[in-house]
C-alpha cells in the first residue's frame, strides 16, 4: 500500500530544512535540523540533517521541477 499521502512530515527548524506536500526534503539554510515522520499518530524517529551551505531559492526551485518531470 502506498503510504506517501498519509503520512505528515515535522522539521524541528523549517527556516534549515522543511519538507514539502510532495513530500521533498529542501536544504533552505545552513544549520541542523530534526525531520521526523507521522503515520497515523506514530512517530518515526528523528533523523537529523546537517545543511554544510546556503541554498539559493532559486537553486531549490530548478531543483523541484527537475524532480517532478
Amino acid at each position: 500500500k502506498e503510504l506517501t499521502s498519509d503520512v505528515e512530515w515535522f522539521s524541528t527548524q523549517q527556516q534549515v530544512a522543511r519538507v514539502d506536500d510532495l513530500n521533498f526534503l529542501y536544504p533552505l539554510a545552513k544549520g541542523k535540523a530534526k525531520i521526523r515522520a507521522v503515520y497515523k499518530g506514530v512517530a518515526s524517529k528523528d533523523v537529523e540533517v546537517n545543511v554544510v551551505a546556503d541554498i539559493d531559492a532559486q537553486a531549490v526551485q530548478a531543483i523541484k521541477q527537475e524532480l517532478l518531470q
